[in-house]
């Protein structure tokens, strides 16, 4: 992990470490503020969802593009080793 990932993750970790406090120390009623937590963890969870989507159509998209480029260069390889087998004999 780099250290703009472990950046990150700590400020994410902060951000959400002052929010549940902000709300357990707020002079709101328990039930709304319960109720405004419970939104913002299910707000997080879709929010790491959706960035696990993207990175993993990302990566499927790299593996496709190099599994292509693989095939293609294997043809070349192929086609050459073929027309230097065929002026030998």
């Amino acid at each position: 992990m780099n250290n703009i990932s472990k950046a990150a993750g700590l400020l994410l970790a902060g951000i959400t470490t002052g929010v549940i406090l902000g709300m357990l120390f707020a002079p709101n009623e328990g039930r709304a503020n319960r109720e405004k937590l419970t939104a913002s963890l299910q707000n997080l969870g879709d929010t790491i969802i959706d960035t696990a989507t993207v990175q993993i159509d990302s990566f499927i998209n790299l593996t496709d593009t190099l599994l292509s480029q693989f095939k293609s260069n294997s043809d070349l390889y192929a086609a050459s080793h073929d027309d230097i087998e065929n002026a030998i004999i």
